[in-house]
């Protein structure tokens, strides 16, 4: 890749973000997130978007018109998707769940053949959560991310490609995996 010009201006790299995620960009500047690194786009649409508070990083990695939000604390690298899945499961101040209902469309558009229309349910929700996820991780419970990472490898391993998108692999089979994976995580938390 040539010299990659590092202008650190976010107005240049947001329009090449999904357009789901520009204002999650934006909403992240607004709430103090700094900017680290911006460069792009280049070519082929390739963009990064770097930002920083309370030191968590968030990474867009925009190219060929996908975008990726990454987010690390420390040594801890996780996508936004797995995030907000432990995230909502995750038990607030209050002791209930942030949200207990959401369905995990990010994760979802992961195994099925349909990954359009799962896809874009995903973007939404990254959009929409993505702000109190981002303020969540500096915090979050690293074994609740286990436990999602841990149930994809496991979603992974028991539905090859060529058999997505099957009666046994509906939405709300995948959402009951992880909610199960979550509850058990914090059950045996709660016990240990």
């Amino acid at each position: 890749m040539p010299d990659l010009d590092h202008h650190n201006d976010p107005s240049r790299v947001i329009p090449v973000l999904e357009a789901e995620l520009r204002p999650l960009a934006h909403d992240l500047l607004g709430a103090g997130f700094t900017v680290v690194d911006a460069w792009g786009p280049e070519q082929m649409a390739v963009a990064k978007l770097l930002l920083e508070r309370d030191e968590t990083r968030v990474l867009f990695d925009a190219e060929r018109g996908m975008t990726s939000v990454i987010l690390t604390r420390g040594e801890r690298r996780v996508w936004l998707g797995a995030a907000i899945a432990a995230w909502a499961r995750s038990p607030a101040a209050d002791g209930r769940f942030h949200a207990a209902d959401l369905m995990p469309w990010p994760l979802i558009s992961t195994f099925s053949w349909d990954f359009g229309a799962y896809h874009r349910e995903g973007l939404a929700q990254q959009a929409m959560h993505g702000l109190a996820v981002c303020e969540w991780f500096s915090e979050a419970d690293l074994g609740a991310i286990n436990a999602v990472e841990s149930e994809t490898r496991a979603l992974d391993s028991w539905s090859p490609p060529h058999t997505r998108n099957t009666p046994a692999m509906t939405p709300e089979l995948v959402a009951a995996r992880y909610r199960d994976a979550l509850d058990r995580y914090f059950g045996s938390a709660a016990a240990g």
